[in-house]
């Protein structure tokens, strides 16, 4: 199924924005009826633009720090730590061009490996958690610093029972305001990094796009959603209207194809939260596995957040990705993989610093009955013009 052509329109104009380094999202005038009327789909900017496919040899992984949740419901907030460490690991590096630089001489390097390389699997499986944890991130523990600022996320949100429109909510309150990286009144700071300064090199333009701006009447019936249902409801459809007020960068689209998510992500200083079905996408504490019939059974649904860092190329990954599936266990390194890519994440779930899936899990974990198809875009950029002034 494709998207109508309206949607289209829309969805292209929506990431035009998200990726121009000189519009930011707190200044994005929007025509508030281009996300919430379901007749009439636009946006306020008359260009219309394709999204350019981007080559495999242009496409990377983003460098984020894993970090591992405390309790069953905070993925979501633990997702958003995430963010701040990889926006620090920008501002240490110095900026995205470094950053690019350094996916791109991955990627040449990958291109480059020779079919020997394959002959020892024990030996590559090693090399590969290593090189993984250098190159995508390695998993640490949260500092005291860390814990304060999920605190404050905790407070700010003031519940445990966490939709996509909460974090889409705090996203706009921790960067949007001014701006600035962090700006949020009252937000803990390690005042020894002299952030004031730092803060004015690098905004983030965000997008989150649905399939239900709302609540969708019919997961009552999900076991997932049933007990605070009736309050959520309530609490959630208010937040919608606030950020219809408030003109953030919402999009309601009917079908998003997977294909579109990973033009976006293979970008520059680019990365997407994304909610999708835990039992689809297995979870990697006890090695529960689920068939992918069972996709939409809604006895087994379990919303889950975790990060999409990029795609990958490269063989190793891809065989991790197709082992991890049902019927492809019994694959190993070495193996000639199926699939020409796979989705790189970080999942707060799991005790792995980075975990690799296959496109046709991922697609099915994301579009499950009761995740909405929800996915939030991020895309960090430079203050180029407050660096020249």
């Amino acid at each position: 199924m494709a998207m109508a052509p309206l949607e289209k329109h829309a969805f292209e104009d929506a990431v035009k924005i998200l990726l121009n380094q000189s519009a930011r999202s707190s200044t994005i005038k929007l025509n508030n009826e281009s996300f919430f009327n379901d007749d009439h789909v636009h946006l306020s900017s008359p260009i219309r633009s394709t999204i350019m496919r981007l080559p495999p040899a242009n496409c990377g992984v983003t460098h984020i720090t894993h970090c591992h949740q405390d309790e069953t419901w905070d993925c979501g907030i633990v997702c958003l730590q995430m963010i701040l460490r990889w926006l620090n690991h920008i501002r240490t590096c110095g900026g995205g061009d470094e950053i690019e630089s350094q996916k791109l001489s991955f990627i040449n390097e990958t291109i480059t490996k020779h079919d020997s390389d394959f002959e020892k699997p024990q030996q590559r499986q090693l090399e590969h958690t290593q090189s993984r944890e250098s190159q995508y991130g390695s998993s640490i523990p949260q500092t005291p610093e860390e814990c304060l600022q999920k605190k404050w996320m905790i407070n700010t949100i003031q519940t445990e029972s966490i939709w996509t429109i909460d974090l889409v909510i705090l996203i706009d309150k921790l960067f949007s305001r001014g701006n600035n990286f962090l700006c949020s009144e009252g937000f803990p700071h390690n005042l020894s990094h002299n952030l004031d300064s730092q803060q004015q090199q690098y905004y983030i333009n965000y997008l989150f796009c649905s399939r239900e701006l709302g609540v969708d009447e019919s997961y009552y019936r999900i076991k997932y959603y049933e007990y605070n249902f009736r309050n959520d409801e309530i609490r959630v459809n208010k937040l919608f209207k606030y950020a219809k007020q408030m003109g953030l960068p919402t999009l309601k689209i009917s079908h998003l194809d997977l294909s579109y998510v990973v033009e976006i992500v293979s970008r520059q200083n680019c990365v997407a939260i994304v909610l999708l079905n835990n039992r689809v996408l297995g979870n990697s504490q006890n090695n529960h596995r689920i068939t992918l019939s069972k996709q939409n059974n809604e006895k087994f649904y379990s919303g889950h957040y975790v990060i999409l860092c990029g795609v990958s190329y490269d063989k190793d990954d891809i065989t991790k990705a197709e082992s991890n599936c049902v019927n492809n266990h019994h694959k190993k390194y070495g193996h000639e993989p199926r699939d020409k890519y796979c989705m790189v994440i970080k999942n707060p779930g799991s005790k792995n610093a980075t975990e690799f899936v296959t496109p046709k899990k991922f697609d099915s974990a994301w579009k499950s009955s009761g995740t909405d198809n929800d996915i939030i875009f991020l895309a960090i950029h430079e203050n180029k013009t407050d660096q020249q002034g």
